[in-house]
């Protein structure tokens, strides 16, 4: 492979990275890193969540995942993220 290919993406395109705080396959700091030097892009953390987002419609706020997403696809210029911190998995029974 060509070493650009290893070079992160310098474009303008805008980049949505939603990441589990417990996620052992893509850590959080990776998307941090990806994310930080670009404008474009933005990166969210979700407390308690692992690599895949499963049984979000048992989760507090567990939409929160799908309406983000959806407002970064319609405007990614303009996102109320705010129900990221209230996001709770469900209680361990």
């Amino acid at each position: 492979m060509a070493d650009a290919y290893y070079s992160p993406a310098s474009d303008g395109v805008p980049v949505l990275v939603l990441s589990g705080s417990m996620d052992h396959v893509a850590a959080p700091d990776w998307g941090w890193e990806f994310c930080r030097t670009r404008p474009a892009r933005r990166f969210f953390s979700i407390l308690d969540m692992g690599h895949t987002p499963f049984d979000l419609d048992r989760w507090t706020e567990g939409d929160c995942f799908d309406r983000i997403a959806a407002a970064f696809l319609a405007n990614p210029a303009h996102l109320d993220t705010a129900c990221v911190a209230r996001m709770r998995p469900p209680s361990f029974r």
